[in-house]
């Protein structure tokens, strides 16, 4: 609808891997639409963005830190932090505003809380108009993390392809 960023601004993958944008390419892209350097995304009037975590989970760290930070592009525009454990059931733990850093123990969460899944909503009063229209990402990066354990049969298959490897390699000495 009439609130809703342009199409290449809507664009979630923008927001995957290292923050890169710099405010040259945001003023470029608003104001210029030069599109090629537009490796953001937009949540839109009263939008939202969902990233889920596939080999690690964000969990609380048990200080005062930030355990996830949110990497904008262009100005901050007022957006409010979930985490889940499951995409179904969501925990309110921040906003963005003056700090993009999120402290999951400020929530009352405790170090051993994992959350596979964080949501980006916009808030009310942010930006009401423009080609973007609300929070613009740039990255998310969860600070605080901890591995997940690969499948038990994901360790077989694993030790089965190396001791193939291994196989190989003998063969090809004799």
């Amino acid at each position: 609808g009439v609130f809703q960023p342009l199409p290449q601004f809507r664009d979630g993958t923008n927001t995957l891997g290292v923050p890169d944008m710099t405010i040259q390419q945001f003023i470029d892209c608003t104001v210029f639409s030069t599109t090629e350097t537009c490796r953001f995304a937009s949540l839109g009037n009263l939008g939202s963005l969902t990233v889920r975590f596939t080999d690690n989970r964000l969990t609380p760290d048990g200080t005062s830190a930030a355990d996830l930070w949110v990497f904008v592009a262009g100005p901050v525009d007022p957006a409010f932090v979930d985490v889940s454990r499951d995409g179904s059931d969501w925990l309110e733990v921040g906003n963005l505003g003056l700090s993009n850093g999120v402290d999951l123990d400020a929530a009352g969460l405790l170090p051993g809380d994992l959350f596979a899944f964080v949501r980006l909503r916009d808030a009310p009063g942010g930006q009401p108009s423009g080609p973007t229209l609300g929070a613009d990402i740039d990255a998310i990066g969860a600070i605080s993390t901890t591995v997940v354990p690969l499948p038990a049969a994901g360790w077989l298959l694993a030790s089965a392809l190396a001791a193939l490897g291994t196989g190989r390699r003998y063969v090809k000495r004799i």
